[in-house]
């Protein structure tokens, strides 16, 4: 066999062994995530102005495979594992009267009847995962 047959036949062992190694493999991934508390209240203008919101986020297994058109498919199991998430973005549906940092302090800048919808986004390796909770500024 001349040495470029060769070469072409260990390249394409390679890739064969690259593509069976990817092949149902696992991985933790973030399946959900909620937020503590999942109600909170301040009062606008006093030293209770702010609450503290936590995503928790909830771990399971991740399996993808590939297959003759190389199309990878996101597999999530049971969630089995929580922690304390810290890569999150925090939003509030009502900016005019209620601020939220990126470490999930949400402030009353204003009182309203209505409460503030506060969110949390993950990303995940399935896509992002959101949660909420809400504020109430008094």
């Amino acid at each position: 066999m001349s040495s470029h047959l060769r070469a072409i036949a260990v390249a394409v062992v390679v890739s064969a062994i690259g593509i069976l190694a990817g092949c149902g493999s696992q991985r933790e991934a973030l399946v959900s995530i909620n937020i503590s508390p999942a109600t909170g209240t301040a009062t606008h203008g006093s030293a209770n102005d702010t609450v503290q919101f936590t995503a928790n986020g909830n771990f399971g297994t991740f399996g993808s495979y590939q297959n003759s058109t190389a199309t990878a498919t996101c597999l999530l199991h049971a969630s089995d594992k929580t922690r304390t998430l810290t890569e999150v973005t925090w939003t509030t549906s009502d900016s005019v009267n209620s601020s939220v940092d990126a470490h999930g302090a949400a402030t009353c800048l204003g009182t309203t009847a209505a409460p503030a919808t506060i969110t949390a986004l993950a990303s995940g390796i399935c896509g992002g995962v959101k949660a909420t909770a809400t504020l109430s500024c008094n």
